[in-house]
């Protein structure tokens, strides 16, 4: 019997309707058929689970050269369908990735990167930028995803990215767009959710000469982690992603120093929310536990006393090169260190992002491009 989980386009379903589509992704679901097409749009169920055989090098030489219609559907045909018409069409193709936190997009958008790395040319200076282009992908989980309740490796930014192509149909680099940034996280996760892979990441993940250079301890010790009340995530290793995510940044061409920076910047936000306040008289607010200011003072590279004053006052603008300075209170100073805290990482996330960019900039004439839109939901 021809049965729903045969249908693999549901535009040939007797009855159109919500219902008949919902049934029939069920049984595709159930027999580990993920994708469905519904005219040229690919639908994605997300199993969260391995599937044997679905992303191997089989698989895509399987879909390489074949037109969406001459096989099932799966993401790889979207990719060479979307690969080809860039080819021959020599028309700037755009890829939209949708869905709700927790559908796959990320993973769409790493696979499609994937299938044109596997199928385009593979002299010397195309493979060296498509490795760039491949170690963006857990540069950018572990600075911008963190675990949610309903993914564990959410993408908590948006972004756009353009892969350029040269006259040869190969890559010749990638720009990319991030907007925004979940930056509420950094200072305070909800219940069962993690902050950004990173903290953890290094938490874990560093030699302990590592962790006494840059004063890091044990996630638990830090409230901006801990303040969610998950540590760990089902099948990760935050030691493993670091090595990846180190990995990531070579790759990119970021230098050692600037690389030894970023670890003291992430261990200067982590200690930042360790900072605690008390009143001094009746109207003013000063920091509670100076050793902590200290670690954060040094990690920062900043005078002790200009952080302290940072934290505890603000100078409010009263006319042309006049300001008066006014006291913050306890909450006002908390709020005030939350907020620095979330800016320093968010400028952090730039320059990542920058960095990134300028190692995948263009260095000869293009052809065309291709474009894959990754949103946050």
């Amino acid at each position: 019997r021809f049965g729903k989980d045969n249908i693999s386009d549901l535009v040939l379903l007797e009855e159109v309707n919500e219902n008949g589509i919902l049934q029939t992704l069920k049984a595709r679901f159930k027999n580990d058929r993920i994708y469905t097409y519904i005219g040229p749009v690919l639908l994605s169920v997300n199993p969260f689970k391995a599937i044997n055989g679905m992303y191997t090098p089989a698989k895509i030489a399987e879909y390489r050269g074949k037109y969406m219609y001459e096989a099932s559907p799966h993401v790889y045909a979207l990719a060479e369908d979307t690969y080809r018409q860039l080819k021959v069409d020599r028309v700037d193709q755009c890829v939209i990735i949708s869905g709700e936190s927790g559908s796959g997009k990320t993973e769409a958008s790493k696979k499609i990167m994937e299938f044109i790395a596997k199928t385009s040319g593979d002299s010397e200076s195309i493979q060296t930028v498509k490795s760039k282009i491949l170690a963006s992908n857990p540069l950018l989980e572990a600075f911008g995803n963190a675990k949610t309740v309903r993914n564990n490796n959410s993408s908590r930014f948006g972004k756009y990215m353009q892969l350029y192509f040269d006259l040869r149909n190969d890559p010749a680099g990638a720009s990319i767009i991030n907007y925004l940034l979940e930056k509420s996280r950094v200072v305070s996760p909800a219940p069962d959710e993690r902050n950004f892979h990173i903290f953890y990441q290094l938490c874990a993940g560093l030699p302990s000469d590592e962790k006494q250079r840059y004063s890091i301890r044990d996630a638990s010790c830090y409230r901006y982690l801990s303040k969610g009340n998950c540590l760990k995530v089902e099948r990760m290793n935050d030691a493993n992603e670091l090595r990846l995510t180190l990995d990531g940044m070579r790759a990119i061409g970021m230098s050692k120093e600037i690389i030894d920076e970023t670890k003291r910047i992430i261990s200067a936000v982590m200690w930042l929310g360790e900072i605690e306040f008390t009143m001094k008289g009746e109207d003013k607010s000063e920091v509670k536990n100076k050793d902590v200011l200290q670690t954060v003072s040094d990690l920062l590279s900043c005078k002790l006393s200009t952080l302290s004053d940072a934290l505890t006052s603000r100078h409010i603008q009263a006319g042309v090169g006049k300001a008066v300075k006014t006291y913050l209170s306890v909450s006002s100073a908390a709020y005030t260190r939350d907020a620095l805290a979330k800016v320093i990482y968010s400028r952090l996330f730039d320059l990542i992002v920058n960095q990134l960019n300028a190692s995948l900039s263009l260095s000869h004439q293009l052809g065309s491009s291709s474009h894959a839109v990754d949103q946050k939901n």
